[in-house]
C-alpha cells in the first residue's frame, strides 16, 4: 500500500497542474483494483497531500472527481499559485485558543484597532454574553470557529449548532461589523466547510459577515476570504423593539401607539399610495390611507387588471366577540372576491391553544357563532371561500412539518423574542401560519396576498424567507398589505377584551350603546366656544374614524364632515349623534342578515 501511495504522489507531483480521475490513475500506474486508487486518493486528500474535486480529467477528458497537487485556488480563493500547505495546513491545525489569537492579530493589523478577548456585551435585559473578540470601541465583534468535516466527509451539523447560537447572539447587538470566522476545512469531495455553512444557513445570517480563514506558516502567509457579505438584518429591528421596551410590536402584543411611518422605514414596507393609481377601482380603505403599506402588491395588481387568479389568505383567531376593527379584513376579502380571488380563511385553533390557552371547542364555537356568521352577513361569498380549522387540515399540517426543517430555533427566537419559558407549541405556531399562507400554491401556483395589521409582519417576513428557501416547491413569495389599527372608543387600540373600547358587530341599538358613542374620545376642543373658534381635529377623533373606516361610503360626504369639523360648524355632540344614527342603521341591517347567515355558518365546520 505504501508503494502505491508514493507512486500516486510522485506521478501527480511530476504532472503538476494536471488532474486525473481514479480510473485513469489506475490504468496509467497499473494499480488494481480501481477501488484501491479511490481509497488512497481520498485519504491523501483528507490529510491535505493532494486536492480532490470535481473537474475535467487531463487524460480521458471526462468530468469526474479528479486528483491533483494543484489546489486550483483560482476558483476557491480568487488567487493563484498557492500550495495546499499554505492554504489549509490541516496537518497542524490550530486549536480553538490558538486560532482565536491568530484571528485577533490578523484583525488588529487589518482594522488598526485593539481587540479584547472574551468581552461581555448585553444581548437582552440583564443578559450578558461573552464574545470572542470585541474591538475597543465595540464597533467590530468577531466569533471564531474551528470545525472540521466528519470522518466520513459529512457536514458536522451537531457542532454547527454552536455557531448558530453565536449567530443568534450576534443578531442581538449593534455593531458596525459582525464577523463569523471559520478555520476552513475541505473534505474529500473538495467541498469547503465555510461555503457549505453559508449556503445552508444564509437566511439566518442577515447582517453577519463570514470569513474563511486558511492558516499559513505565519501571519503573513495566512489567506482570508470573505465568503459572505453582510445584508440588512430585518429581525434585528424586532429585537431592538422587543428588548428596548419601546413600541412593542409582535403578533401577540402591540403597543398602544404606533408610528406607522417609522415602522415602514424600519421594516422596508412600501407606501401604498405609490401604487394606488394603478388600481382602477380602489377600495375605500385604500383611497383613504387606512391601508398604508404593502410588500410586492404589484403582482396582485397585475392579476386584478388581467383577470388572472390569485389567492387571498386571512386567518382568524377567535378569542372574543367580533368588533368593527375586525370588519376591515372582511371588507377587503369581499373586495378581492370581485377580482377572481380564491379566499382562504384558516381558523387558528392551534395557535389559540398554544399561545392563548383557549381550548379547541371554544375556539370552534366562537368561530362559528361570531366570526363566520358575521363574515357571511357582511357579504362574503362562500362559493370561492375555503374556511377550515388548522387542527383538521391535513395538507396544512403536513406542509408545516416539512417547512419546519427550513427554520432553526435561533431564527425563531430572533424573529419572535421567544424565551426559555415559551412552550414548544407556541414556537411551532408561526410555522403552521407559514403553511396556511403557502399551501394554496400546492395545487395551483399563483400569487398569494395576505392583508394584515403591522403586528403580523414578522409572519410575512418569515413566510417570504421560507418560500425562497423551498426550491422544490417553487413557491411565489406572498404579497401583503398593511392596514392601520382601529382606535378604541376610549383611546388606544380597539380590543375584544376591553368592552368599553369596542363596538361589536353583534351589538343591538340600546341605551348602553348610545352612551358608549356619546361618551367616546373625540378631537374636539375643551369648550364649545373654542370648538366654534378654532374648529375640531378630526385626525384625532374616534367618531370621525368610524366614518372614515366603515360608516360613510361616499367620499364627498366624508369630506363634508371633515370640513365642517375643521371649521367648527359641526360640534362634537351633533357628530356623535350622527354617528350613532348611522350605527343603528348598520347594526339593524346586519342583525337581520346574521339570523340568515347563522344556519349557513353552522354547516361549514361540521
Amino acid at each position: 500500500m505504501s508503494n502505491y501511495i508514493k507512486k500516486i504522489l510522485n506521478y501527480l507531483r511530476s504532472n503538476k497542474g494536471k488532474r486525473y480521475c481514479d480510473d485513469c490513475l489506475s490504468t496509467l500506474l497499473g494499480i488494481s483494483p480501481r477501488q484501491q486508487v479511490n481509497r488512497i486518493c481520498r485519504s491523501l486528500a483528507k490529510r491535505g497531500h493532494i486536492f480532490r474535486k470535481k473537474g475535467k480529467c487531463s487524460s480521458c477528458s471526462k468530468v469526474k472527481l479528479v486528483n491533483s497537487v494543484d489546489i486550483g485556488t483560482k476558483t476557491l480563493l480568487g488567487v493563484q499559485n498557492t500550495s495546499i500547505s499554505s492554504i489549509n495546513n490541516r496537518g497542524k491545525r490550530l486549536d480553538a485558543r490558538e486560532f482565536e489569537n491568530r484571528v485577533a492579530r490578523y484583525a488588529e493589523n487589518k482594522f488598526k484597532k485593539r481587540f479584547h478577548h472574551e468581552k461581555e456585551l448585553q444581548v437582552g435585559p440583564d443578559k450578558p454574553h461573552k464574545f470572542d473578540l470585541v474591538s475597543e470601541d465595540k464597533s467590530i465583534v468577531i466569533e471564531c470557529k474551528s470545525y472540521t468535516w466528519t470522518r466520513s466527509g459529512n457536514f458536522p451539523s451537531a457542532k454547527i449548532s454552536t455557531a448558530l447560537k453565536d449567530v443568534f447572539y450576534l443578531s442581538r447587538i449593534i455593531a458596525d461589523r459582525k464577523i463569523l470566522v471559520f478555520q476552513d476545512d475541505i473534505n474529500s469531495k473538495g467541498e469547503s466547510l465555510v461555503s457549505t455553512f453559508v449556503k445552508e444557513y444564509d437566511g439566518v445570517l442577515d447582517d453577519i459577515e463570514v470569513w474563511a480563514y486558511y492558516v499559513g506558516d505565519n501571519l503573513e502567509s495566512d489567506i482570508v476570504k470573505v465568503v459572505r457579505k453582510p445584508k440588512d438584518n430585518w429581525y434585528k429591528l424586532l429585537y431592538n423593539t422587543i428588548f428596548s421596551g419601546e413600541r412593542l410590536i409582535t403578533p401577540w402584543e402591540v403597543s398602544e401607539e404606533i408610528d406607522y411611518k417609522e415602522t415602514m422605514e424600519k421594516f422596508g414596507i412600501k407606501p401604498f399610495k405609490d401604487i394606488l393609481s394603478k388600481l382602477e377601482n380602489p377600495h375605500r380603505l385604500m383611497r383613504r390611507g387606512v391601508i398604508f403599506g404593502h410588500r410586492d402588491f404589484e403582482k396582485i395588481v397585475e392579476c386584478m387588471r388581467e383577470g388572472r387568479r390569485f389567492a387571498v389568505v386571512s386567518g382568524m383567531m377567535p378569542s372574543g366577540r367580533m368588533h368593527f376593527g375586525h370588519k376591515m379584513v372582511v371588507d377587503q376579502l369581499i373586495y378581492y372576491q370581485g377580482y377572481n380571488a380564491e379566499i382562504y380563511i384558516p381558523i387558528a385553533d392551534l395557535e389559540a391553544y398554544w399561545a392563548r390557552g383557549i381550548d379547541f371547542e371554544k375556539t370552534k364555537k366562537l368561530a362559528v357563532e361570531e366570526y363566520i356568521t358575521n363574515y357571511i352577513a357582511l357579504g362574503l361569498n362562500l362559493e370561492n371561500a375555503h374556511i377550515y380549522l388548522q387542527s383538521r387540515n391535513e395538507k396544512v399540517k403536513d406542509l408545516a412539518l416539512r417547512l419546519a426543517k427550513r427554520v432553526n430555533l435561533s431564527e425563531m427566537r430572533a424573529i419572535y423574542g421567544f424565551t426559555g419559558e415559551t412552550n414548544m407549541g407556541h414556537i411551532f405556531a408561526p410555522i403552521v401560519q407559514v403553511a396556511d399562507i403557502l399551501h394554496p400554491q400546492i395545487e395551483e401556483r399563483m400569487p398569494v396576498l395576505v392583508p394584515v395589521g403591522i403586528d403580523q409582519d414578522p409572519h410575512i417576513r418569515l413566510t417570504r424567507d421560507i418560500a425562497g428557501r423551498c426550491k422544490e416547491y417553487n413557491f411565489i413569495p406572498p404579497s401583503s398589505t398593511y392596514h392601520r389599527f382601529m382606535t378604541g372608543l376610549t383611546g388606544g387600540k380597539m380590543s375584544s377584551s376591553k368592552e368599553e373600547s369596542a363596538i361589536f358587530l353583534s351589538d343591538k341599538p340600546s341605551k348602553e350603546l348610545e352612551k358608549k358613542v356619546m361618551s367616546c374620545k373625540t378631537g374636539g376642543r375643551r369648550t364649545l366656544k373654542e370648538q366654534k373658534e378654532y374648529g375640531g381635529i378630526p385626525e384625532k377623533c374616534v367618531v370621525y374614524e368610524l366614518f372614515l373606516y366603515h360608516l360613510v361610503e361616499d367620499d364627498k360626504e366624508l369630506q363634508e364632515i371633515y370640513e365642517r369639523c375643521r371649521s367648527g360648524d359641526l360640534t362634537c355632540g351633533k357628530c356623535k349623534r350622527l354617528c350613532y344614527e348611522k350605527l343603528v342603521e348598520f347594526l339593524k341591517d346586519l342583525g337581520e342578515k346574521r339570523e340568515v347567515a347563522r344556519e349557513q355558518a353552522q354547516e361549514i365546520l361540521k
